[in-house]
Order: structure tokens, then sequence, then C-alpha cells
């Protein structure tokens, strides 16, 4: 825009010097007056139509660059309302990351660790590596922090096969690749769980009864668990006292391990 207008200034005073020059030597060669100089009546500087004229072109060019200009600020004056209410939902939205992140962590302000390693003592994986208000956390191999909470259906991801890479290593029944789903969430519950069932003992520690793959399923159901019982590999019901394993098929590649227990109770 300023360069149109020096231009403008420019050729300006070029032309209107020109006029005087032209004027000046009409009035000294045959005496006629400046309104009667050519056959049109028009001096140099008012022939506006004329495309050869340089001062009424960097004129046009001037205003049309003015009506830009104008155009311009009235756009930036309405995008103003708009870029007001961006900058807010941005600053609301930052505020409610940052609440989100101080609220990220589980244990309150009054948590405290109930329990360490001692200087020298070595921490396998799968091991308690410290606890906080009796809750342990396990000690997992591999460098890439869990940095969100697992669930069936996440995204997949570095944080994800690495946790997989760990329960396979566990015996914990994982699926292998970077995705974690309803299968491997499932095996980590089962295998962290030790049901119970009691059955009536007669002479000689002989049951009353049995534990069968549909009494297992029945039991997990109330934990809220719920499986067919044909995936629970229990090659026999169970008719002794004692521990036991038995591994449940949840999908290819997840095998989890149930431990359960039979005890006697009285008649």
């Amino acid at each position: 825009m300023q360069a149109a207008q020096l231009k403008e200034a420019s050729d300006c005073a070029g032309a209107n010097a020109a006029t005087s020059a032209a004027i000046a030597d009409g009035s000294g060669g045959n005496g006629s007056t400046p309104s009667s100089a050519g056959s049109s009546g028009r001096t140099p500087s008012a022939d506006s139509g004329g495309g050869g004229n340089p001062c009424s072109s960097s004129l046009q060019a001037v205003t049309a660059g003015q009506a830009t200009v104008a155009t311009a600020r009235q756009t930036v004056a309405a995008d103003q309302p708009q870029l007001a209410g961006a900058r807010t939902t941005l600053a609301n939205a930052q505020q409610a990351l940052a609440a989100a992140r101080s609220a990220g962590s589980p244990y309150s302000g009054s948590a405290s660790y109930t329990m360490l390693p001692g200087a020298g003592d070595v921490v396998r994986r799968g091991r308690p590596l410290y606890a906080i208000n009796g809750s342990a956390t396990l000690l997992l191999y591999g460098a890439t922090p869990a940095w969100r909470a697992f669930a069936a259906g996440m995204s997949p991801g570095g944080d994800v096969a690495e946790l997989n890479a760990n329960l396979r290593a566990l015996a914990y029944g994982a699926s292998g690749g970077d995705t974690f789903t309803s299968a491997t969430e499932l095996a980590t519950r089962i295998n962290g769980m030790t049901l119970q069932f009691e059955r009536i003992v007669g002479e000689d520690e002989k049951l009353f009864g049995s534990v069968s793959n549909r009494d297992i399923a029945d039991q997990l159901k109330r934990a809220g668990i719920e499986i067919d019982h044909r995936t629970i590999a229990l090659d026999q019901t169970v008719k002794a006292l004692g521990k036991y394993e038995v591994p449940v098929k949840l999908a290819a590649g997840v095998v989890a391990t149930l431990k359960f227990w039979v005890v006697g109770k009285d008649k």
C-alpha cells in the first residue's frame, strides 16, 4: 500500500510538471491559452480516461488498495469475538487439564509408604517393590513408563506391548503384540484370584460331594466374572481336600491359571 502511494505521488508529480511545461511552451509560442490547447480542450493532468496517464493509473491502484485494506479491517473486527472465544476455551481446557493431572494420583495427600525394600534387597519381576497404605506395587521389567491406566480396548502402544511381555513372563496368560484385549484383562483378574470351596468331610477326610468346573464358573460369576464353564480345563471333578490350580482358556493364546482351595466343614 505504501509503495502504491509513493508511486502515485511520483507519477502525479511528473504529470503535473509535464502539464506546466506544456502550458508555458504554448503561451510563449503563439499566444494561445491553456484552454484552447489541442483539439479536445483538456490538459494532460485532466485526462483521466487515457490509458497512458501514469498519474491516473497510480491513483486507481491506491484507491483499490485502500478498499482492500478497509475490507481486511472489517474482517479482523468481525473475527475478534471468535478469537476471544477461542482463547477462553483454550484457557478453560488448560485449567481442566491441570486439574486432571493433579487428581491423577490414586493416593490421597495423607498416603504413606507402608513397605519399602531394604538395603541390598534384590526385587525381581512380579514381586512387591513397595506398598502404599498396605497396597503393594509389583515390579515389572521394561523401559517404557506406565503413563496411562490399562483397560480393555485401549489404543495400542509400546507400553501395552511391554505389559503383555511381563504378563506372559509371569504366566498371566497375556496375548502377544501391543493390544490390551478383554481376554487379557480377564486373565489378569483370574490369575490374581484364589477361590475356596467348602465340602463336608467324613472319616479319613472323605468328601461328601465334589468340585466341578460348573461349581468354579458359578463362584466366578458371583465374583463378577462370567465365563463358559467349558473354558475351565478341569480334567475331572475334585474329590479331595487341598490346593489346586486349573487352566482357564479365555482366547487364542490367552490362558489364565485359577487357584482354589477345597476345605472341609462340619456336617
